[in-house]
């Protein structure tokens, strides 16, 4: 993908729109079962120490990979017409994907990064930083899916491409990952994780590759000071 152009959508223009959504669904992505004590879940990535899968010295976390919620939308014969993954350390984007979603005709489906201070176990003033390198680093890339006739049309943002030093201080910012780095570095393990990560990523390339819009590049142009509030209207 040498030189994409990016496709600039305007917050004016979406809310101009007169398709509405019949269903918005966010689902806030903290990794774990939270609201019951931080455990395992399909959610949580690899080697992570839950309170039901706790690092020790034969299992070090978390066997297994991250599940996807957001490929099935798009290719298994769901009703979502608009899936996207968002980020709210990319608050522009994540504004725009919301109105996106809920003026797409259909249901729509959003994948929301959401960090947790508890479970992740992190300072609280840390939680911003922790955000924007999962998308920076790779970890947690920003991506849309438009469904047409059953075609599905890939567009990104960005944090499709691995940089593995900003990667390694991802994981070393939160206490569920510390195992990794004491009382021993576990090379091997940080690699897995960036390899199983490097791997999805490359599949979301070839599909941005093969199913890519001719503006691949979504950006989002939300003028916030300009943004009138978005009230229900009665229908009664």
């Amino acid at each position: 993908m040498s030189t994409p152009e990016r496709n600039i959508i305007r917050a004016e223009d979406i809310l101009e729109r007169e398709e509405k959504s019949n269903l918005l669904f966010l689902n806030y992505d903290n990794e774990a079962f939270m609201n019951t004590g931080n455990q395992e879940s399909g959610g949580t990535p690899p080697f992570a120490s839950t309170t039901t899968g706790p690092a020790g010295e034969k299992i070090p976390g978390k066997v297994g990979v991250k599940q996807d919620l957001v490929s099935p939308f798009a290719f298994f014969g769901s009703n979502a017409l608009f899936v996207a993954t968002a980020n709210p350390a990319y608050p522009n984007d994540f504004m725009g994907k919301v109105m996106d979603g809920m003026k797409s005709n259909g249901s729509a489906f959003i994948q929301v990064y959401a960090d947790c201070m508890r479970g992740w176990r992190h300072e609280a003033l840390d939680a911003h930083k922790i955000s924007k390198l999962a998308t920076d680093c790779g970890y947690w890339p920003l991506y849309s899916i438009r469904v047409k006739d059953g075609m599905p049309t890939f567009s990104y943002y960005r944090g499709l491409e691995i940089d593995k030093e900003k990667f390694v201080e991802y994981l070393k910012s939160m206490g569920k990952f510390k195992h990794l780095f004491k009382p021993k570095f576990m090379e091997k393990e940080i690699d897995q994780i960036i390899y199983y990560t490097e791997q999805r990523n490359k599949k979301l390339t070839g599909l941005i590759k093969q199913f890519g819009a001719e503006k691949p590049i979504d950006f989002y142009r939300v003028n916030r000071k300009k943004l009138k509030p978005q009230t229900h209207s009665d229908t009664r």
